[in-house]
C-alpha cells in the first residue's frame, strides 16, 4: 500500500469548483484501488483456513473489494 500515492493538494487559489470536481473524482479513484488492495492484504495474511472460508461466500464484485464488507463477515462467521 505504501506504493499508491493520493491525489496532490487540492489547489484553491483560483478555479475552485473545478479543481474540487477533479480532486474529488482522483481522490474517489484512489480509496477504491485502496480499499481492494486492503482486501487483498486482508486474504495474503490471514491464513489458509480463513482464505477457504472467505472463498466459501457468495460475495458480488463490488463486496469482493469492499472492506469493511469482508471484514464483517469475518466478524458474524
Amino acid at each position: 500500500m505504501e506504493n499508491l500515492k493520493p491525489p496532490g493538494e487540492l489547489n484553491v487559489s483560483r478555479e475552485v469548483g473545478m479543481n474540487w470536481k477533479q480532486w474529488r473524482r482522483k481522490f474517489k479513484i484512489y480509496m477504491k484501488t485502496s480499499d481492494a488492495v486492503k482486501v487483498a492484504t486482508l486474504l495474503n495474511v490471514i491464513g489458509e483456513k480463513a482464505l477457504h472460508v472467505y472463498e466459501t461466500w457468495e460475495l458480488t464484485p463490488d463486496e469482493e473489494n469492499d472492506c469493511k464488507v469482508v471484514l464483517q463477515k469475518f466478524k458474524d462467521f
